[in-house]
């Protein structure tokens, strides 16, 4: 298939106050966010350049950083990658891609700017709970890619957006920053959310370096077992969506695709993008409807029978003895669940209960204190021994209990979302992993850029009675890019993982030095 005609206009304006950069990259879901974006003025940059692409990469750096390992290993894959992406949709691109490989932050994700050609990523290897764990470079590359490519082939009107393009530049007296607004303001994207992230998940995974892994299986299987998954229109935006919801988009658009394969065949996502490009349509479902002959409603409803069938077949032995087990919850509801509104949902129980996610949950060796990572990664302990939890009492607590239980928790953090943190053998210490960077807690901010993970730990001081009276943070590393700590048996020594440059080493560092 011939590209469409490239449209470059672009237009600039000076503004002081505000900067403001579109996230959803993609375009096809854009929203304005504020964020800190840098410019590394010390990074020396490197190009590695190939048939179809150019790959830029930090050689080197006044803290030290390189991504050049991981450029290289963009380098390995990105032309294979380019044939069987261009080949799923039979669109081949004119024009070479540029890649930015980045690894001055402690971030693991990437994103792509379809209308420019343009991918980044960051060195950090992910591995997320709830996708499992995949060779990180080609599955990455060859997701982002998969957006540029379907979303260029998908589009009816541009390979490029207009845009509206402001500039400024703030002074401190020591840096020099500039700040700026970009907008998308136009071009022929209008295809829902779980098609824009689905092909991409799909497309990958036809490629071969993504899976339908466990981790994955389990968030849609719940979501089917307890008749919980999004409606159809939940699945067409991202934005607004919280928690879990937002993944479950890219989830369930990943196995959609996987339905239609078995049901319409393996190039179905394709034929959805090249029917688009061919004439921009007011509603997108009408794509659907030309290419299956069904409306998106019955298509969803075919792909959520498809996974009942299946999930009933793989559960039918487990349903037979089904045992299930009690959410940790204080005091009892006052009215059921489906009764309550959102603010009474929230207010019910201690937040044990009412966050969104909680992970890690252990014990103090001591017993008296319940300890959990939240989902917005802080760690949180509940000063609550096993024997009084109702679900082994058989008591509720009074809300007047529950209160001062939440009023006496101790939390800590934030600390590395995708990270575990270790409680010493003794229960006098946690280390935990974090930045000195936190938008959602604002606990430092510099014009550097650089934010690494360092180590710190939490020292707990107990008074005659054996209670915790008193806190201290100690950070023991600066600069480590450190995550997953662990104690030795006596708490004199820290291991952890070192991540540099797509890399991982185990380290082991004294405590006390």
């Amino acid at each position: 298939m011939k590209a469409k005609l490239i449209n470059a206009l672009g237009i600039a304006v000076l503004i002081h106050l505000s900067f403001f950069a579109v996230v959803g990259v993609e375009e096809a879901d854009a929203a304005f966010g504020l964020f800190d974006v840098y410019n590394f003025p010390d990074i020396e940059w490197k190009t590695i350049e190939t048939e179809h692409w150019v790959i830029h990469y930090q050689a080197s750096s006044k803290y030290g950083t390189t991504s050049e390992y991981t450029a290289r290993k963009c380098a390995k894959y990105c032309e294979w990658i380019y044939q069987e992406v261009c080949g799923y949709y039979d669109y081949y691109l004119t024009e070479k891609t540029h890649i930015v490989v980045r690894d001055e932050e402690d971030i693991a994700n990437g994103f792509a700017v379809y209308s420019n050609d343009w991918v980044t990523i960051w060195a950090t290897n992910l591995y997320y709970i709830m996708r499992g764990r995949m060779e990180w470079v080609p599955d990455v590359l060859c997701h982002e890619f998969a957006h540029i490519v379907s979303l260029k082939c998908n589009d009816s009107m541009f390979e490029r957006s207009p845009f509206l393009l402001g500039l400024g530049l703030y002074a401190d007296g020591v840096n020099n920053v500039d700040i700026g607004t970009v907008d998308i303001i136009g071009g022929g994207i209008n295809a829902p959310t779980y098609w824009v992230e689905g092909t991409a998940e799909y497309t990958t995974h036809q490629a071969g370096p993504n899976e339908w892994t466990s981790s994955r299986d389990m968030l849609l299987r719940m979501g089917v077992v307890d008749d919980a998954l999004p409606t159809w229109d939940q699945l067409q935006m991202i934005s607004g969506q919280s928690g879990w919801d937002r993944e479950r988009v890219y989830n369930h658009g990943y196995n959609i695709g996987l339905y239609l394969k078995e049901t319409y065949g393996a190039d179905t996502y394709a034929k959805f993008a090249q029917e688009s490009g061919k004439k921009w349509q007011w509603s997108w479902n009408k794509v659907v409807e030309k290419v299956l002959g069904v409306t998106g409603e019955e298509m969803y409803q075919g792909w959520v029978e498809w996974n009942e069938k299946k999930y009933e077949l793989q559960t039918r032995d487990i349903r037979k003895a089904l045992h299930i087990g009690d959410k940790i919850k204080l005091s009892e509801r006052r009215k059921p669940w489906e009764e309550m509104s959102k603010q009474e949902k929230e207010r019910d129980g201690v937040k044990l209960i009412s966050s969104i996610g909680q992970f890690h949950p252990q014990y103090t060796p001591d017993g008296k204190y319940l300890v959990y990572k939240t989902r917005r990664s802080r760690i949180v302990m509940l000063p609550v021994t096993e024997d009084k939890l109702p679900q082994y009492s058989g008591v509720y607590l009074s809300r007047k209990e529950q209160y001062e239980i939440e009023e006496d928790a101790m939390r800590f953090g934030p600390m590395n979302w995708d990270s575990q943190y270790a409680i010493s053998a003794d229960g006098t210490k946690i280390a935990i992993s974090k930045q000195m960077k936190d938008h959602w807690y604002g606990e430092e901010f510099n014009l550097i850029g650089y934010y690494p993970y360092d180590l710190f730990v939490y020292e707990f001081t107990y008074d005659e009675e054996g209670e915790i009276e008193d806190t201290e943070e100690i950070r023991i590393s600066e600069g480590l890019r450190a995550l997953e700590p662990t104690f030795s048996p006596d708490a004199e020594r820290i291991a952890f993982v070192q991540a540099r440059d797509g890399r991982h080493r185990i380290g082991v560092m004294d405590y006390h030095t």
